[in-house]
């Protein structure tokens, strides 16, 4: 978040999904390679800036996918995940939930590989797989941030469609766009 917007916008609403590079093996990647207690300090120290000092309500932290790639161990992110989910656990910040992706990447029937377009990052398929977890996670656990119960703060593109109708229908060439 830049510094200049510090106090002059607060998010309502704050995910959190890191971690598909950090579990990845220290002899193949070590530049990348996060260990697991950093990477969860690392987390906690995330979650806390957005509650804290931005005051976000809410923070949802989404586990790390599992990965294909061979310099990525499928039962390693799914320790990653597992911190993940602990640690929010351990806060017992009502403001904080845990999307668990990995659970649901390797429960689902048709297997995850197919939500990955190179092994690690999302195909079109996972961003829309991904998406719906979420839409469905805030249903469930913050009801008051789907997308119809939040307020719209500019005016919809109908009123401007009736208004540019109207004059029309009088002779007019509708409102003006400057």
């Amino acid at each position: 978040i830049n510094a200049e917007y510090m106090g002059v916008v607060t998010p309502a609403l704050v995910t959190v999904f890191f971690g598909a590079n950090d579990h990845v093996e220290t002899a193949s990647r070590p530049e990348y390679h996060v260990p697991l207690e950093e990477y969860t300090d690392n987390l906690k120290v995330i979650i806390n800036f957005f509650r804290q000092f931005c005051g976000c309500e809410r923070v949802v932290v989404i586990t790390p996918p599992p990965s294909s790639r061979a310099d990525r161990i499928v039962s390693t992110c799914a320790d990653y995940a597992a911190a993940g989910k602990r640690l929010v656990g351990d806060l017992q910040d009502d403001g904080v939930t845990v999307l668990d992706l990995h659970a649901a990447c390797v429960s689902r029937l048709e297997g995850w590989e197919p939500l990955l377009a190179d092994g690690l990052h999302f195909s079109a398929d996972g961003n829309r797989f991904l998406f719906d977890l979420l839409m469905k996670h805030i249903a469930k656990h913050i009801p008051t941030m789907i997308p119809d119960a939040l307020p719209y703060p500019l005016p919809r593109h109908s009123e401007h469609a009736e208004k540019w109708n109207l004059a029309q229908s009088r002779g007019g060439q509708g409102p003006s766009l400057s």
